[in-house]
Protein backbone atom coordinates (compact mmCIF):
# COMPACT_ATOMS: atom_id res chain seq x y z
CA UNK A 1 0.00 0.00 0.00
CA UNK A 2 1.84 3.61 -1.23
CA UNK A 3 1.72 5.31 2.27
CA UNK A 4 3.79 8.89 2.32
CA UNK A 5 5.43 10.10 5.58
CA UNK A 6 7.73 12.36 6.68
CA UNK A 7 8.46 10.16 9.37
CA UNK A 8 11.05 6.45 9.31
CA UNK A 9 8.87 3.42 7.81
CA UNK A 10 9.72 0.37 10.60
CA UNK A 11 8.35 -2.81 10.75
CA UNK A 12 5.72 -3.15 13.44
CA UNK A 13 7.34 -6.31 14.66
CA UNK A 14 10.78 -4.46 15.16
CA UNK A 15 9.03 -2.30 17.59
CA UNK A 16 6.11 -4.65 19.25
CA UNK A 17 6.38 -8.08 19.47
CA UNK A 18 3.65 -9.83 18.42
CA UNK A 19 2.94 -12.54 21.35
CA UNK A 20 1.69 -16.08 21.89
CA UNK A 21 1.30 -16.56 25.00
CA UNK A 22 -1.37 -19.20 25.41
CA UNK A 23 -3.49 -20.13 28.75
CA UNK A 24 -2.38 -22.65 31.14
CA UNK A 25 -4.23 -24.36 33.23
CA UNK A 26 -6.05 -22.75 36.05
CA UNK A 27 -8.96 -22.83 38.79
CA UNK A 28 -11.67 -21.37 39.20
CA UNK A 29 -13.48 -19.01 36.75
CA UNK A 30 -11.66 -16.44 34.31
CA UNK A 31 -13.31 -13.63 31.95
CA UNK A 32 -13.46 -15.03 28.49
CA UNK A 33 -13.51 -11.78 25.84
CA UNK A 34 -13.77 -12.85 21.95
CA UNK A 35 -14.13 -10.52 18.99
CA UNK A 36 -17.58 -9.83 19.70
CA UNK A 37 -17.14 -8.33 23.25
CA UNK A 38 -14.91 -5.64 21.86
CA UNK A 39 -16.46 -2.51 20.60
CA UNK A 40 -15.41 1.24 20.04
CA UNK A 41 -11.87 0.47 22.20
CA UNK A 42 -13.80 -0.74 25.18
CA UNK A 43 -14.81 -4.60 26.67
CA UNK A 44 -18.69 -4.38 26.39
CA UNK A 45 -19.44 -8.00 27.45
CA UNK A 46 -17.29 -11.37 28.37
CA UNK A 47 -18.33 -15.22 29.47
CA UNK A 48 -16.81 -16.93 32.47
CA UNK A 49 -14.85 -20.07 31.54
CA UNK A 50 -13.18 -22.78 33.03
CA UNK A 51 -9.76 -24.19 32.28
CA UNK A 52 -11.57 -27.18 31.14
CA UNK A 53 -14.83 -26.22 29.94
CA UNK A 54 -13.61 -23.30 27.06
CA UNK A 55 -14.15 -23.18 23.75
CA UNK A 56 -11.10 -23.56 21.29
CA UNK A 57 -10.35 -19.63 21.19
CA UNK A 58 -9.90 -19.04 24.42
CA UNK A 59 -6.59 -19.44 24.28
CA UNK A 60 -4.96 -15.89 24.54
CA UNK A 61 -2.89 -14.51 27.42
CA UNK A 62 -2.30 -10.91 27.73
CA UNK A 63 -0.11 -8.06 29.93
CA UNK A 64 -0.67 -4.46 30.76
CA UNK A 65 -0.24 -1.85 27.72
CA UNK A 66 -0.26 -4.91 25.11
CA UNK A 67 -2.07 -3.44 22.27
CA UNK A 68 -4.53 -6.22 20.24
CA UNK A 69 -6.29 -6.20 17.19
CA UNK A 70 -9.09 -8.58 15.39
CA UNK A 71 -7.10 -10.32 13.06
CA UNK A 72 -10.63 -10.53 10.58
CA UNK A 73 -10.26 -8.68 7.15
CA UNK A 74 -13.24 -5.46 7.67
CA UNK A 75 -13.29 -5.68 10.97
CA UNK A 76 -11.73 -2.80 13.16
CA UNK A 77 -11.70 -3.62 16.75
CA UNK A 78 -8.69 -1.97 18.73
CA UNK A 79 -8.36 -2.49 22.62
CA UNK A 80 -5.35 -1.29 25.03
CA UNK A 81 -5.06 -3.53 27.76
CA UNK A 82 -5.09 -2.08 31.46
CA UNK A 83 -4.38 -4.03 34.59
CA UNK A 84 -8.31 -5.07 34.95
CA UNK A 85 -8.27 -6.45 31.36
CA UNK A 86 -4.73 -8.37 31.95
CA UNK A 87 -5.78 -11.31 33.81
CA UNK A 88 -8.71 -12.29 31.13
CA UNK A 89 -8.50 -14.91 28.95
CA UNK A 90 -9.01 -13.21 25.17
CA UNK A 91 -10.27 -14.97 21.52
CA UNK A 92 -7.30 -16.36 19.23
CA UNK A 93 -8.85 -14.26 16.69
CA UNK A 94 -7.14 -11.59 18.37
CA UNK A 95 -3.25 -10.27 17.54
CA UNK A 96 -1.24 -9.58 20.73
CA UNK A 97 1.63 -6.54 20.49
CA UNK A 98 3.31 -5.84 23.33
CA UNK A 99 5.59 -1.99 22.40
CA UNK A 100 9.24 -1.92 22.85
CA UNK A 101 10.71 1.08 24.60
CA UNK A 102 10.83 2.71 20.87
CA UNK A 103 7.18 3.23 21.04
CA UNK A 104 4.30 4.45 23.27
CA UNK A 105 1.31 2.29 23.47
CA UNK A 106 -1.26 4.56 22.89
CA UNK A 107 0.92 5.97 19.67
CA UNK A 108 0.39 1.64 18.35
CA UNK A 109 -3.44 2.21 19.22
CA UNK A 110 -3.99 5.05 17.34
CA UNK A 111 -2.21 3.54 14.36
CA UNK A 112 -3.95 0.31 14.90
CA UNK A 113 -7.47 2.42 14.47
CA UNK A 114 -6.17 4.55 11.42
CA UNK A 115 -7.06 3.89 7.92
CA UNK A 116 -4.02 3.02 6.22
CA UNK A 117 -3.58 0.48 8.37
CA UNK A 118 -7.16 -1.25 8.57
CA UNK A 119 -6.17 -1.14 4.59
CA UNK A 120 -2.43 -2.72 4.75
CA UNK A 121 -4.20 -5.42 6.86
CA UNK A 122 -7.04 -6.36 4.90
CA UNK A 123 -4.79 -6.45 1.98
CA UNK A 124 -2.33 -9.53 3.60
CA UNK A 125 -5.51 -11.53 4.83
CA UNK A 126 -6.29 -14.46 3.76
CA UNK A 127 -8.60 -17.65 3.84
CA UNK A 128 -11.29 -19.24 2.64
CA UNK A 129 -14.55 -18.06 4.01
CA UNK A 130 -13.45 -15.43 6.75
CA UNK A 131 -10.17 -14.50 5.73
CA UNK A 132 -7.87 -13.05 8.47
CA UNK A 133 -4.38 -12.29 8.67
CA UNK A 134 -1.57 -14.64 10.09
CA UNK A 135 1.62 -14.04 12.26
CA UNK A 136 3.31 -14.26 8.91
CA UNK A 137 1.41 -11.63 7.22
CA UNK A 138 1.58 -9.31 10.10
CA UNK A 139 5.88 -9.85 10.00
CA UNK A 140 4.94 -7.60 6.73
CA UNK A 141 3.18 -5.07 8.09
CA UNK A 142 4.64 -1.24 8.88
CA UNK A 143 4.57 1.62 11.01
CA UNK A 144 5.66 5.37 10.80
CA UNK A 145 7.63 5.84 13.55
CA UNK A 146 8.53 9.48 15.02
CA UNK A 147 10.36 10.01 17.49
CA UNK A 148 9.11 9.37 21.38
CA UNK A 149 8.73 13.15 22.18
CA UNK A 150 6.40 13.43 18.68
CA UNK A 151 4.41 10.37 19.53
CA UNK A 152 3.38 12.02 22.67
CA UNK A 153 2.42 15.05 20.97
CA UNK A 154 0.09 13.15 18.19
CA UNK A 155 -1.37 11.08 21.13
CA UNK A 156 -2.19 14.36 22.78
CA UNK A 157 -4.20 15.76 19.61
CA UNK A 158 -5.63 13.13 18.93
CA UNK A 159 -6.84 12.18 22.21
CA UNK A 160 -8.83 15.49 22.52
CA UNK A 161 -10.91 14.15 19.70
CA UNK A 162 -10.84 10.90 20.72
CA UNK A 163 -13.01 12.82 23.87
CA UNK A 164 -15.27 14.56 21.69
CA UNK A 165 -16.04 11.37 19.58
CA UNK A 166 -17.35 9.39 23.13
CA UNK A 167 -19.07 12.13 24.10
CA UNK A 168 -21.34 11.91 21.02
CA UNK A 169 -21.25 8.38 21.53
CA UNK A 170 -22.35 8.47 24.87
CA UNK A 171 -25.29 11.32 23.37
CA UNK A 172 -26.18 8.02 20.43
CA UNK A 173 -25.97 5.53 23.78
CA UNK A 174 -28.54 7.55 25.56
CA UNK A 175 -30.87 8.00 22.00
CA UNK A 176 -31.00 4.16 21.57
CA UNK A 177 -32.02 3.45 25.42
CA UNK A 178 -35.62 5.75 24.31
CA UNK A 179 -36.54 2.54 22.68
CA UNK A 180 -36.90 -0.19 25.99
CA UNK A 181 -37.24 2.68 27.84
CA UNK A 182 -41.14 3.63 25.87
CA UNK A 183 -41.85 -0.02 25.31
CA UNK A 184 -41.55 -0.57 29.15
CA UNK A 185 -43.47 2.48 29.77
CA UNK A 186 -46.11 1.61 27.37
CA UNK A 187 -46.15 -2.38 28.09
CA UNK A 188 -44.34 -3.24 31.19
CA UNK A 189 -42.02 -6.51 30.82
CA UNK A 190 -43.32 -8.61 28.38
CA UNK A 191 -41.56 -11.32 30.28
CA UNK A 192 -44.09 -10.85 33.35
CA UNK A 193 -46.29 -9.22 31.34
CA UNK A 194 -47.96 -7.21 34.33
CA UNK A 195 -50.66 -5.07 32.68
CA UNK A 196 -51.89 -8.54 31.62
CA UNK A 197 -52.04 -8.09 27.52
CA UNK A 198 -53.24 -11.32 25.39
CA UNK A 199 -50.02 -13.94 25.04
CA UNK A 200 -49.26 -15.80 22.12
CA UNK A 201 -46.13 -17.72 21.17
CA UNK A 202 -43.36 -16.42 18.21
CA UNK A 203 -44.60 -19.35 16.08
CA UNK A 204 -48.11 -17.68 16.13
CA UNK A 205 -47.77 -13.95 15.33
CA UNK A 206 -44.92 -14.45 12.64
CA UNK A 207 -43.32 -16.95 10.48
CA UNK A 208 -40.02 -18.44 12.32
CA UNK A 209 -36.89 -19.30 9.99
CA UNK A 210 -33.67 -20.84 10.52
CA UNK A 211 -31.10 -19.75 8.07
CA UNK A 212 -28.51 -22.17 6.49
CA UNK A 213 -24.93 -21.90 4.63
CA UNK A 214 -24.60 -23.11 1.18
CA UNK A 215 -21.55 -25.68 0.70
CA UNK A 216 -18.56 -23.18 0.42
CA UNK A 217 -16.92 -25.22 -1.54
CA UNK A 218 -19.24 -24.65 -4.66
CA UNK A 219 -18.12 -21.17 -5.99
CA UNK A 220 -21.78 -21.11 -8.23
CA UNK A 221 -23.12 -20.53 -5.01
CA UNK A 222 -21.87 -17.18 -4.00
CA UNK A 223 -21.82 -13.49 -5.57
CA UNK A 224 -23.48 -10.44 -5.97
CA UNK A 225 -27.33 -11.29 -5.71
CA UNK A 226 -28.09 -11.09 -2.27
CA UNK A 227 -26.52 -10.47 0.74
CA UNK A 228 -25.68 -13.03 3.11
CA UNK A 229 -26.10 -12.18 6.72
CA UNK A 230 -24.19 -13.41 9.81
CA UNK A 231 -24.74 -12.96 13.69
CA UNK A 232 -22.14 -9.77 13.19
CA UNK A 233 -24.60 -7.99 10.95
CA UNK A 234 -27.38 -8.36 13.95
CA UNK A 235 -24.80 -7.27 16.29
CA UNK A 236 -25.37 -3.59 15.26
CA UNK A 237 -25.78 -0.06 16.79
CA UNK A 238 -28.07 0.73 14.66
CA UNK A 239 -31.59 -0.90 14.51
CA UNK A 240 -30.87 -2.29 11.45
CA UNK A 241 -28.89 -5.44 9.85
CA UNK A 242 -25.20 -3.79 9.26
CA UNK A 243 -24.17 -5.01 4.72
CA UNK A 244 -22.89 -7.94 4.40
CA UNK A 245 -19.32 -8.67 3.43
CA UNK A 246 -20.94 -11.94 1.60
CA UNK A 247 -23.28 -12.53 -1.18
CA UNK A 248 -24.91 -14.97 -2.74
CA UNK A 249 -25.77 -15.68 -6.56
CA UNK A 250 -28.63 -16.70 -8.08
CA UNK A 251 -28.19 -20.42 -7.36
CA UNK A 252 -27.14 -19.73 -3.73
CA UNK A 253 -30.42 -17.33 -3.01
CA UNK A 254 -32.69 -20.94 -4.22
CA UNK A 255 -30.99 -22.99 -1.92
CA UNK A 256 -30.91 -20.39 1.00
CA UNK A 257 -33.28 -19.24 3.35
CA UNK A 258 -34.61 -15.91 2.71
CA UNK A 259 -36.31 -13.03 5.08
CA UNK A 260 -38.73 -10.54 3.61
CA UNK A 261 -38.23 -6.96 4.10
CA UNK A 262 -39.91 -6.05 7.71
CA UNK A 263 -38.73 -9.13 9.29
CA UNK A 264 -37.00 -9.20 12.38
CA UNK A 265 -33.13 -11.65 13.23
CA UNK A 266 -32.39 -12.78 16.13
CA UNK A 267 -28.77 -14.76 16.64
CA UNK A 268 -29.80 -18.32 18.37
CA UNK A 269 -26.60 -19.29 18.31
CA UNK A 270 -23.24 -18.39 19.07
CA UNK A 271 -19.80 -19.32 20.22
CA UNK A 272 -20.50 -16.43 22.90
CA UNK A 273 -23.46 -17.37 24.81
CA UNK A 274 -23.47 -12.95 25.67
CA UNK A 275 -24.64 -12.90 21.95
CA UNK A 276 -27.67 -14.71 22.20
CA UNK A 277 -30.82 -12.81 21.85
CA UNK A 278 -29.08 -9.57 19.68
CA UNK A 279 -31.79 -8.70 16.97
CA UNK A 280 -32.02 -6.42 14.68
CA UNK A 281 -34.46 -5.35 11.58
CA UNK A 282 -34.02 -6.42 7.77
CA UNK A 283 -34.77 -3.17 5.74
CA UNK A 284 -34.36 -5.41 2.77
CA UNK A 285 -34.72 -8.78 1.44
CA UNK A 286 -31.61 -10.77 2.80
CA UNK A 287 -30.46 -14.43 3.28
CA UNK A 288 -28.63 -15.28 6.54
CA UNK A 289 -26.85 -18.19 8.05
CA UNK A 290 -27.96 -20.86 10.64
CA UNK A 291 -27.06 -19.10 13.68
CA UNK A 292 -29.99 -16.89 12.98
CA UNK A 293 -33.54 -16.92 13.16
CA UNK A 294 -36.08 -15.03 11.18
CA UNK A 295 -39.27 -13.97 11.93
CA UNK A 296 -41.72 -12.38 9.57
CA UNK A 297 -44.71 -10.74 11.60
CA UNK A 298 -48.24 -11.42 10.61
CA UNK A 299 -50.55 -8.51 9.85
CA UNK A 300 -51.87 -7.89 13.22
CA UNK A 301 -48.28 -7.29 14.84
CA UNK A 302 -45.80 -4.08 13.92
CA UNK A 303 -42.45 -5.20 12.91
CA UNK A 304 -40.36 -2.09 15.50
CA UNK A 305 -43.19 -3.46 18.10
CA UNK A 306 -41.85 -7.17 17.35
CA UNK A 307 -38.13 -5.50 17.00
CA UNK A 308 -38.45 -4.28 20.63
CA UNK A 309 -40.23 -7.10 22.36
CA UNK A 310 -37.13 -9.10 21.18
CA UNK A 311 -34.81 -7.05 22.79
CA UNK A 312 -36.92 -7.03 25.99
CA UNK A 313 -37.24 -10.62 26.24
CA UNK A 314 -33.64 -10.68 25.71
CA UNK A 315 -32.54 -12.32 29.05
CA UNK A 316 -35.37 -15.15 28.78
CA UNK A 317 -33.78 -16.06 25.00
CA UNK A 318 -30.21 -16.17 26.30
CA UNK A 319 -32.33 -18.44 29.54
CA UNK A 320 -33.31 -20.87 26.83
CA UNK A 321 -29.91 -21.44 25.25
CA UNK A 322 -28.41 -24.70 25.58
CA UNK A 323 -24.75 -26.03 24.89
CA UNK A 324 -22.67 -24.80 27.42
CA UNK A 325 -20.32 -21.88 26.67
CA UNK A 326 -21.72 -21.97 22.71
CA UNK A 327 -25.10 -20.78 23.49
CA UNK A 328 -27.94 -22.54 21.18
CA UNK A 329 -31.45 -21.79 21.33
CA UNK A 330 -32.87 -24.21 18.90
CA UNK A 331 -35.70 -23.59 16.61
CA UNK A 332 -38.45 -25.49 18.27
CA UNK A 333 -37.29 -23.76 21.98
CA UNK A 334 -37.76 -20.70 19.89
CA UNK A 335 -40.66 -20.99 18.48
CA UNK A 336 -42.01 -21.73 21.99
CA UNK A 337 -41.22 -18.41 24.01
CA UNK A 338 -44.30 -16.27 24.87
CA UNK A 339 -45.02 -12.88 23.67
CA UNK A 340 -47.57 -10.16 24.23
CA UNK A 341 -49.77 -9.26 22.01
CA UNK A 342 -51.65 -5.64 22.48
CA UNK A 343 -54.26 -4.27 20.09
CA UNK A 344 -52.38 -3.53 16.87
CA UNK A 345 -53.47 0.74 17.29
CA UNK A 346 -51.13 0.71 20.08
CA UNK A 347 -48.50 -1.32 18.44
CA UNK A 348 -48.93 1.76 16.26
CA UNK A 349 -48.80 4.50 18.59
CA UNK A 350 -45.40 2.94 19.75
CA UNK A 351 -44.07 2.57 16.51
CA UNK A 352 -44.50 6.22 15.58
CA UNK A 353 -43.51 7.52 18.29
CA UNK A 354 -40.04 5.61 17.28
CA UNK A 355 -40.33 6.87 14.50
CA UNK A 356 -40.10 10.22 15.56
CA UNK A 357 -36.91 9.40 17.92
CA UNK A 358 -35.77 7.95 14.38
CA UNK A 359 -35.41 10.93 13.17
CA UNK A 360 -33.80 13.07 15.78
CA UNK A 361 -31.17 9.72 16.03
CA UNK A 362 -30.50 10.34 12.26
CA UNK A 363 -29.94 13.96 12.95
CA UNK A 364 -27.61 12.74 15.54
CA UNK A 365 -25.64 10.17 13.36
CA UNK A 366 -25.07 12.99 10.78
CA UNK A 367 -23.41 14.69 13.47
CA UNK A 368 -21.12 11.84 14.71
CA UNK A 369 -19.95 11.11 11.27
CA UNK A 370 -18.69 14.25 11.08
CA UNK A 371 -17.11 14.15 13.89
CA UNK A 372 -15.45 10.35 12.98
CA UNK A 373 -14.80 12.53 9.57
CA UNK A 374 -12.42 15.08 11.36
CA UNK A 375 -11.18 12.24 13.59
CA UNK A 376 -9.65 9.90 10.75
CA UNK A 377 -8.64 13.08 8.51
CA UNK A 378 -6.76 14.37 11.66
CA UNK A 379 -5.24 11.14 12.45
CA UNK A 380 -3.84 10.78 8.61
CA UNK A 381 -2.41 13.90 8.66
CA UNK A 382 -0.90 13.59 11.95
CA UNK A 383 1.03 10.11 11.07
CA UNK A 384 2.19 11.90 7.40
CA UNK A 385 3.88 14.52 9.31
CA UNK A 386 1.63 17.17 8.11
CA UNK A 387 0.29 18.62 10.83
Amino acid sequence: MSFSTKYRLVKLNEVAAVTSDRVLPFDGLRAYIATADVQDGDIVGKTDITFEGRPSRADVLVKTEDVIFARMQNTQKVLQINAKYSDYVFSTGFAVCRPTKQILPDYLRYWFLSDYFNNLKDSYCTGSTQKAISNSGIEKLIIPLPSLETQRKIVLLLSDVEHIKKLRLQAEFRMKQFIPALFNKMFGNPAFNEKQWKTLKIKDIGIVKTGNTPPTNRREFYGDEIEWIKSDNINTPSHFLTRAEVYLSKEGKKIGRIAAKGSVLVTCIAGNSSTIGNAAIADREVAFNQQINSITPHEFIDTFFLYAQILALREKIKGSSSGGMKGIVSKGIFEKIPVIVPPLDIQRKFSNLVETSQNLQEYQSLSFQKIEDFFANTMSKLFEGSL
